[in-house]
Parts: C-alpha cells; sequence; structure tokens
C-alpha cells in the first residue's frame, strides 16, 4: 500500500510555496510601478524637448521671415526712390 504524506509536512510545503508566491507578487507590484514611474518620466522628457524644438523651429522661422521681410523692404524702398527720381 502506498503511504499517506505526513500532512504537517504537506502544511509546511504549502507554507513555502504562499511565501514564495508572496514574493513573487510583491516584486511583480515593484516592477509595475518601477515601469510606470519610468514611463510618466520618458512621457516628461519627450514633451520637454517637443517644446524645446517647437520653440527653436519658430525662432527659425521668424528670423528667416524678418530676414526676407527686409530685404523686400530695402528692395521697393530702393526702386520708388528710383521712381520718385526720374518723376
Amino acid at each position: 500500500m502506498a503511504e499517506v504524506p505526513d500532512n504537517a509536512l504537506l502544511l509546511a510545503v504549502l507554507q513555502e510555496i504562499r511565501q514564495e508566491q508572496n514574493k513573487q507578487r510583491a516584486l511583480l507590484l515593484q516592477t509595475v510601478d518601477y515601469l510606470r514611474k519610468m514611463e510618466q518620466r520618458l512621457d516628461a522628457r519627450i514633451v520637454a524637448a517637443r517644446d524645446d524644438l517647437e520653440l527653436m523651429l519658430k525662432s527659425e522661422l521668424m528670423g528667416s521671415l524678418t530676414h526676407f521681410e527686409t530685404k523686400i523692404e530695402g528692395l521697393l524702398a530702393r526702386h520708388l526712390g528710383a521712381v520718385e527720381k526720374t518723376n
């Protein structure tokens, strides 16, 4: 006949399994929390970089537009001056 396992031994093994599962659950929760925090930090960095790039792009465009306007105004002033001299 097969021997019946000792209940005390079975309980001890089950308690060890439960403790191990609790440790794994705690580690999993810590990992998920850490990943969430990392994602938030990464999102904040991306937003900051996007804002910086947007500001740089606007500055470059405004500088180019201002330079273009200045050149056009200079050309118009010269042409108007030449037209006024001929009249």
